[in-house]
């Protein structure tokens, strides 16, 4: 402890209170300090958990979340950081699949995390189970190929959990789609998915009379959003939403009905909670579609 206070340039009261600030902290991800004479301090827990700590952590830096690379420079590299940029570009261009900007700069992260982490021999562990289940999705394939573009540069090497781990960063990004492309998709949702929606837009019409159960595309999208949005909660998984406040100013409205019936169906539905930041995205699909009808949600007052 002395040795350590000496090195910050702070006293041992100062270095002791600080400590317990970050206990309470990594405790909030499940995790805890082991603290040990002589040895040092080190968070420990489930790798997951540690992983989306130091992920919490980038996102609220004071940075551009459009371009996080100054943050990811105390993780790696900048040239490092840029190659994982262009190995998900170009393995997403392969497979015709488009991202937003936001989502992007996620998976740039949680992937940068990863290699450091694997460099450390920290490594992933998931259950054979789930292990199999994700193996036999088509976002596996994706991350194998950009993973093994990632090995020729990085010096690091992925194993079959930690391409499933970021398998599972690609099956919770939101992705962009061509309208011929949407077709095909509304034929292979899922059902649940799609009742959850529909659910939603029931109550949303019973309460405010909005008449949204006929907007095919507010479904479409509504549903597309939930599908990722619910694996997201399922594995922890942290996207943060840059417009939030823009969208809760701009659209009161709009976030209101995301807020209190959408938030609140997928709780009773399936007993999870989602944060602002879906929910500020969800309600820009309810802004969409009051624009749609000519009702924009700026002028929207209480019914």
């Amino acid at each position: 402890m002395d040795d350590l206070a000496e090195e910050l340039f702070v006293s041992r009261s100062t270095l002791q209170s600080d400590i317990n600030h970050v206990r309470k902290i990594v405790e909030s991800y499940d995790l805890f300090l082991e603290q040990k004479p002589n040895y040092g301090i080190k968070v420990s827990g489930n790798e997951m958990d540690v992983r989306f700590c130091i992920s919490e952590y980038i996102f609220n830096q004071k940075a551009d979340i459009m371009d996080p690379s100054s943050d990811l420079v105390e993780i790696l590299a900048k040239d490092e950081i840029d190659w994982i940029r262009d190995s998900i570009l170009s393995k997403l261009r392969e497979h015709k699949i488009i991202i937003t900007d936001v989502s992007l700069n996620n998976l740039i992260t949680h992937i940068a995390i990863s290699c450091k982490r694997i460099r450390e021999r920290e490594n992933i562990e998931i259950y054979h189970e789930e292990l199999k289940q994700i193996t036999s999705k088509k976002e596996y394939q994706i991350a194998k190929e950009i993973a093994e573009r990632i090995e020729q540069k990085l010096n690091v090497s992925f194993s079959v959990n930690e391409i499933a781990y970021l398998a599972i960063h690609l099956q919770g990004t939101k992705k962009m789609h061509s309208s011929s492309e949407m077709e095909e998709i509304q034929t292979v949702l899922e059902d649940n998915i799609q009742y959850l929606t529909k659910n939603i837009l029931k109550q949303v019409d019973n309460i405010y009379s909005l008449d949204l159960l006929q907007d095919k595309e507010l479904i479409l999208a509504l549903s597309l959003h939930l599908k990722p949005a619910i694996n997201r909660h399922k594995y922890q998984m942290n996207l943060r939403n840059p417009l939030l406040n823009q969208i809760k100013n701009k659209y009161p409205f709009s976030y209101e009905i995301a807020l209190t019936i959408g938030a609140q169906v997928i709780k009773e539905t399936l007993g999870i909670t989602i944060d602002e930041n879906e929910i500020g995205y969800i309600a820009l699909h309810f802004e969409a579609a009051l624009e749609r009808k000519g009702k924009s949600a700026k002028n929207k007052k209480d019914v």
